[in-house]
């Protein structure tokens, strides 16, 4: 990985990089190796961390937009950071289209390795704090959205406990993540929720984000501050944004079947007090804690009760040592569950822990205050447990037995930095697991205390604030437990713990800039070895009979762990993949069985080894579209056999929640007629999926681009990636895209390239004739290639299905056609424009603007044909007028224009065509003997055709063809053929009076190349 990133500034560095950044001329790198974009203003060097600073890009011709959010007032400069961020848009101006495309995609790919979320599903409750949650959302987080190119569903909360409804029964499988924009309650409903689907275990690995937007705040403070951010709105978008995520303890709240899941803190005494007692002072805003606070400080009051707990290692001095006797064992409480919302029905049922098997220790009040917290920050301005860490597997406890009114005041002050904890009267410690007795108020045994999680009242005793307005999920007096399950605790598989995922923000952090290397004795596939699993260069080393070596990235597809073994489930070269040299290129599935010492070791690498995986940003939902007629009829066998085995290691390994329904997890469509394919992507419901593959030749996939271009959502539905499993007549485009990186062409090689998520732009063709348009991504031809290609179909009784561009490695009936038109050679009359690329100016004659049809494109008149669009993509936005025009008149042999090198498997017409140039080859041969052409034609296998004497070939921008008569007969016309969709045919030619063509044979047919529209699954 770290040899391709370095071969691609290579590739930068030789490109143009003499631009305008803002106006001024400057000379710009993009360092792929450390991911930054620099350029230099006078003697001061400027940067753009495309990690940690860009948002998303946008081009518009020779303009690219990098939408950024940096320090303020400007971070672009090396040296510290103020950490307030603003958003920023740098407006680079590229010397060409062409220079434009080549940055906007290295740029693109860049981002595109992230791992990033592209669809979020946004909860906003309107109703906490100062009520601004929805503000927030439309001023300040979905424009960060938007310019970062994420797509979300929002959802307003409407009434208490809404987003615990929505979380448990809403598809999960739609989203990368759930964002709250709230208070922390809302997060914590939703954590509820999650726990309490059948699902729970694929469901809590979710990543949750916060915005901070309530009345406490405290998980988006505790976030932002672990890694040294500043606590903004802004910023705690930003961190969903980049996509980072870190493990989060799940606290487990039992009395008998009531259950209450916990993510920030549990507090009982003087601050559930001041909390919930304050809600009469709500009108103050956040003041009322302090104010409230002042007051119970003057009023002081203890509580009497009795904390039993299980001390994490170094705090076992705290307390007193329990016999086991002393601890009750028992459910302290059952309760009729009644259909409460807050009690789940089934999903996680908490940890696994024996109550027995713990060493306990005991503190008897009577107490001012019990804390115990999850996280750092409770609120944003207390710091109530510096120490807590996120994913530790304990909880920090804070007790107050006994203070002077002074002191404690003293003490509040100092929580807004955690010096608190060093009073002399403050006991703080970390426990795993705790059992909290409440009591009766010191001096008034009527009169009980709040308990209060994550701002929910879950019990509460007589006489207290509110205490008869509403019935509470726990009883007040009897045992409380509280048990933590660790989120990276390493226990197996099958007791694996309830541990939530939050998005977090940070410098430089993530898989990819690690350098964490793991090495262990173990057995691989039985050998004993030293093994060494460097994640950052992704690789995974050990010997036997010699270096062996697995690239994570480009062999690895998925891997399960059973106790201490971890199967890797790798996709390796047959002949040398398993040495660190290169491989032949023919890919096949193997399995390697690592056995670890213990099961610690196990999860570890496995931790690391999905981390790593994840961070590649690989598809984890697919609408797969199957052609069972076309080529020869072997697409759903092709599915079955080849890509349904890889896929199913590819979703077990995402933990989808399907394991064994894959159909739920990848939707199967199977075409039925023509146009079928079309019909299914204008309507697709593009947010469940990552991307379309189709198992078939290219007339379907050139179906889905025409279908997606036709939606009124066209700009951001042509940007879901497409991918292509060769199993019709041509299969072209699968043909180049694995040529390109110089991969052996196979339906296993194909498919891997899908799994693997790497993708790159690809140009659209629009060819318009008034106000038919029809969208090519392959070829348009006429002359020798369309008739042959079309008229073969008499002769289908000869052998097997048509094979797209029969030349003599086709199918026998397209041999003999071939043969036969050799023989009998056509040409036709016609006239050829064009607007030639840079370096290809001396073909042609220049036109005359008289001579260009300027009436190409009307006005769109609605029509009920499927092939006419009623909305969506219109082209490109190009003035013909404009353009430098040239002129090549005929009679023509052939005329052939391509998107892709490759028009089927074993033809290659245009060896310099590249996926997104902003041009199209042309093949032009005017007058050839015989002999001549039957030679050239052979020679297309492998390009070569081009060298010829006979063949003009060129690059262009734009292109109007306007086909004639044959020569000799001007009553025949020819054929035009796109991607294999006959688009006219003139009379006297195959069929012509038996179906209506999308346009007419004769008028001018122009063809626009609109660059990098579309995106495909790509190899690399």
């Amino acid at each position: 990985m770290a040899n391709n990133g370095e071969s691609q500034a290579q590739t930068l560095a030789q490109g143009e990089r003499i631009i305008r950044v803002d106006g001024e001329l400057v000379e710009v790198v993009l360092d792929h190796g450390t991911g930054e974009l620099r350029w230099r203003t006078g003697d001061k060097e400027k940067c753009l961390i495309v990690e940690s600073e860009i948002l998303g890009i946008e081009m518009k011709g020779m303009m690219i937009t990098v939408k950024a959010f940096v320090d303020a007032p400007e971070r672009c400069c090396f040296g510290s950071s103020s950490g307030r961020r603003v958003r920023r848009d740098f407006l680079l101006e590229m010397p060409s289209e062409v220079s434009a495309m080549f940055w906007t995609e290295r740029l693109r790919d860049s981002i595109g390795s992230l791992g990033r979320p592209k669809r979020l599903f946004v909860i906003v409750n309107p109703f906490g704090g100062k009520k601004l949650a929805r503000k927030i959302f439309h001023n300040e987080v979905k424009p960060l959205l938007e310019a970062a190119g994420i797509l979300y569903a929002l959802q307003e909360t409407g009434h208490p406990l809404h987003a615990q409804e929505i979380a448990r029964n809403m598809n999960l499988d739609q989203y990368n993540g759930i964002i709250c924009v709230s208070g922390d309650g809302t997060l914590v409903e939703v954590v509820n929720g999650l726990l309490q689907r059948e699902d729970w275990q694929a469901a809590i690995k979710m990543p949750l984000g916060i915005v901070p937007a309530g009345t406490g705040n405290g998980m988006a403070k505790s976030l932002l501050e672990s890694v040294g951010e500043v606590y903004s709105v802004s910023n705690a978008a930003f961190a969903i944004i980049r996509g980072h995520t870190r493990k989060l303890d799940v606290a487990s709240i039992l009395q008998g079947e009531a259950r209450f899941y916990s993510v920030l803190m549990l507090t009982w005494g003087f601050m559930a007090d001041v909390d919930i007692e304050s809600e009469k002072y709500r009108w103050m805003g956040h003041a009322r804690l302090g104010f409230y606070g002042l007051l119970r400080v003057m009023n002081l009051r203890k509580y009497h009760g009795c904390v039993q707990f299980v001390p994490a290692p170094g705090y076992e001095a705290y307390g007193e040592p329990l016999n086991q006797n002393e601890i009750n064992n028992d459910d302290p409480l059952k309760l009729e569950n009644g259909g409460d919302l807050r009690v789940p029905q089934c999903g996680y049922q908490g940890p696994m822990t024996s109550l027995q098997d713990m060493k306990w220790r005991s503190i008897n009040g009577p107490f001012v205050l019990v804390c115990v917290n999850n996280v750092p920050w409770p609120v944003e301005d207390v710091l109530s447990a510096p120490e807590a860490k996120f994913s530790d597997g304990y909880l920090d406890m804070t007790i107050i037995k006994d203070c002077p009114k002074t002191a404690l005041l003293m003490m509040l002050l100092k929580m807004d930095d955690g010096n608190h904890v060093n009073s002399d009267y403050v006991m703080y410690f970390k426990v795993k697991a705790l059992r909290l007795e409440p009591g009766q108020c010191v001096g008034n045994p009527r009169k009980g205390g709040i308990i209060d999680s994550d701002g929910e009242i879950i019990a509460r005793g007589d006489d207290s604030y509110c205490c008869h307005q509403q019935e509470n999920l726990m009883v007040y007096g009897p045992p409380i437990e509280m048990r933590v399950d660790r989120a990276c605790g390493y226990k197996p598989i099958a007791k694996s713990p309830a541990s939530s995922s939050l998005y977090l923000m940070g410098r430089g952090s993530g898989v990819q800039g690690t350098t964490l290397s793991l090495t262990e004795l173990i057995r691989v596939d039985g050998t004993s070895t030293e093994a060494n699993f460097d994640v950052g260069v992704g690789k995974l080393r050990w010997r036997s009979g010699g270096e062996r070596c697995l690239e994570v990235e480009s062999e690895v597809l998925g891997f399960e762990t059973q106790g201490t073994r971890i199967t890797v489930k790798a996709f390796v070269g047959v002949l040398k993949a398993l040495s660190c040299g290169k491989s032949n290129g023919k890919g096949m599935r193997k399995d390697f069985v690592l056995e670890m010492p213990n099961e610690e070791c196990a999860l570890l690498w496995s931790e690391k080894l999905r981390d790593l995986i994840n961070s590649f940003g690989r598809p984890k939902r697919l609408f797969i579209l199957l052609n069972p007629y076309g080529g020869k009829r072997c697409a759903e066998k092709y599915f079955t056999m080849k890509l349904n085995p890889y896929l199913k290691l590819l979703i077990s390994f995402t933990h989808c929640k399907f394991l064994n329904n894959f159909s739920k997890c990848t939707s199967i469509s199977e075409t039925n007629y023509q146009l079928h394919a079309q019909e299914i992507a204008r309507k697709l419901e593009l947010l469940k999926f990552d991307g379309i593959v189709c198992v078939s030749g290219d007339g379907v996939l050139v179906e889905v681009v025409n279908g997606l271009l036709q939606r009124d959502d066209w700009d951001t539905a042509i940007k879901v990636p497409l991918g292509i499993v060769p199993a019709g007549t041509g299969n072209g485009m699968a043909k180049s895209l694995l040529d390109a990186v110089g991969g052996v062409y196979s339906i296993s090689n194909a498919v891997f390239a899908i799994i693997r998520g790497h993708k790159r732009s690809l140009d659209v063709t629009t060819v318009l004739q008034g106000e038919a348009r029809f969208f090519s991504v392959l070829m348009l031809t006429w002359g020798f290639v369309a008739d042959v290609d079309i008229e073969s179909e008499k002769y289908r009784w000869m052998g097997s299905a048509k094979p797209g561009l029969l030349f003599a490695y086709c199918g026998n009936f397209c041999c003999f056609q071939c043969f036969l038109r050799v023989m009998s050679l056509r040409k036709y009359h016609g006239h050829v424009q064009f607007v030639p690329a840079p370096g290809y100016e001396v073909y042609g004659e220049r036109a005359k603007q008289s001579e260009i049809c300027k009436d190409g494109i009307s006005e769109q008149v609605c029509r009920d044909d499927a092939r006419y669009h009623q909305c969506g993509y219109t082209g490109p936005k190009t003035s013909l007028e404009d353009l430098e025009w040239r002129s090549i008149k005929g009679p023509f042999i052939l005329v052939w224009l391509n998107n892709v090198p490759w028009s089927c498997e074993d033809v290659m017409p245009a060896p310099e065509a590249k996926f997104s140039d902003g041009y199209l080859d042309v093949v032009i041969i005017k007058d050839c003997p015989k002999s001549a052409f039957m030679s050239l034609l052979l020679k297309m296998k492998d390009g070569s055709h081009v060298k010829s004497p006979h063949v003009m070939y060129l690059k262009v921008k734009a292109f109007q063809l306007e086909p004639g008569q044959r020569v000799g007969s001007p009553t025949k016309g020819g054929i035009i053929d796109s991607d294999g969709e006959v688009i006219a045919r003139g009379e006297g030619t195959y069929e012509c009076h038996q179906q209506e063509d999308l346009m007419a044979y004769g008028p001018p047919i122009h063809l626009t190349v609109d660059k990098g529209l579309a995106t495909i699954f790509s190899p690399r």
